[in-house]
């Protein structure tokens, strides 16, 4: 375990502190277990209220901009937030922050997946 810590700081450090860069050095599309066990160390090592403070790819909805809706950013969301529901009740203002009420997240997926069905592109339906 001491040795994983060290080894994910010393990556997390190359990569600038940049968690979204880190997730994509580590393939977050074909290495969801290793990339779930990372964040989880790193979650743990931070604290809920830190990483809250430094979460900071979500908008006020608590909805992922579009324009910057990728692969790596929808893991790290969703890390957050199941992280932060984990935690407790103790941490269910700080788990509001991060997770969008009903409403606004069904319209946002209704968005996006109407945006694929028009999107003509392979490749971007496919990312």
């Amino acid at each position: 375990v001491a040795c994983s810590n060290k080894l994910l700081q010393t990556w997390l450090c190359s990569c600038e502190g940049n968690v979204l860069d880190l997730l994509a050095k580590l393939d977050v599309e074909s290495c969801v277990k290793i990339c779930e066990k990372a964040l989880t160390i790193l979650f743990k090592r931070s604290g809920v209220l830190d990483l809250i403070q430094k979460f900071d790819i979500i908008n006020e909805r608590s909805l992922i901009d579009e324009d910057k809706l990728t692969c790596e950013s929808a893991f790290y969301w969703c890390n957050v937030v199941k992280f932060v529901h984990g935690q407790g009740h103790d941490y269910d203002e700080q788990l509001d922050q991060v997770r969008p009420n009903c409403v606004e997240f069904c319209s946002y997926i209704k968005s996006f997946t109407q945006q694929m069905a028009n999107c003509s592109d392979m490749d971007k339906q496919l990312d």
